[in-house]
């Protein structure tokens, strides 16, 4: 379905630009500069609100991928922003957004 292809593309641009974005930095540079932790949490509210967009049928064929937990991400981004863990977002950057097609991972911290 072409919706499926368009959203993915998205998820994809998006979870690149976090990569690209995050490259870098290191923890306490990143707890420290609010311009940086904005510009992930955009590409992060995009990451969700494509992957929402996304078919039941592609999602139920793929569940390697944890679709509620994305867009329910993107629902705390937006909707209860007061409750953003910055702390776990960072943790989200390190483990989640790095993708094979990507050909690099974020820099991992200690």
């Amino acid at each position: 379905m072409w919706r499926d292809a368009v959203s993915l593309l998205d998820m994809l641009k998006a979870a690149r630009k976090v990569v690209e974005y995050a490259t870098g930095l290191d923890e306490s540079i990143f707890m420290a500069s609010s311009r940086d932790q904005d510009a992930i949490l955009r590409q992060l509210t995009i990451v969700g609100e494509a992957a929402k967009r996304v078919s039941e049928g592609f999602r139920t064929s793929h569940p390697e991928i944890p679709w509620r937990r994305v867009g329910g991400f993107r629902d705390v981004v937006v909707h209860d922003y007061f409750k953003v863990d910055i702390e776990e977002v960072w943790r989200i950057v390190q483990r989640r957004c790095a993708c094979a097609d990507c050909g690099h991972r974020t820099p991992r911290t200690a």
